[in-house]
């Protein structure tokens, strides 16, 4: 993913590319479209997360958001996984989702680290 551009866009972009893919794969005869559900949910709840953040009152509130958009992330990988395994889909493709997802998901941790140490930092822990 291009570092220059902001989080929420490289969150849009992302979630693009993952509906496109969803539309590929919904004409794949040979990809269950349980599948593609769980992908398309799983993809959703990272972007809803996130910008949840965005109305928590609170810091351990926005932490318990950035964790849930991990959940996401991890929910993500599992299923564009599956995808690799089950080689109905171009796996060169899917890799670069798995790489943008895992970057995603460093961010977020790495947010969410940060913002436990104010936190604690904030109450002397």
């Amino acid at each position: 993913m291009n570092s220059s551009i902001s989080i929420p866009d490289k969150i849009n972009q992302f979630a693009i590319k993952i509906i496109k893919l969803c539309d590929q794969l919904d004409s794949n005869p040979g990809v269950s479209h349980i599948l593609v559900k769980q992908l398309i949910k799983s993809n959703s709840s990272i972007g809803v997360n996130i910008y949840a953040t965005n109305h928590c009152s609170s810091t351990s509130e926005a932490i318990n958001c950035l964790k849930a958009s991990l959940k996401g992330v991890d929910e993500t990988k599992h299923w564009l996984g599956t995808l690799i395994a089950s080689g109905e889909i171009d796996q060169k493709e899917i890799k670069k989702l798995l790489e943008e997802v895992d970057e995603l998901g460093e961010i977020f941790y790495n947010c969410a680290k940060t913002l436990d140490k104010l936190e604690k930092k904030k109450f002397n822990y």
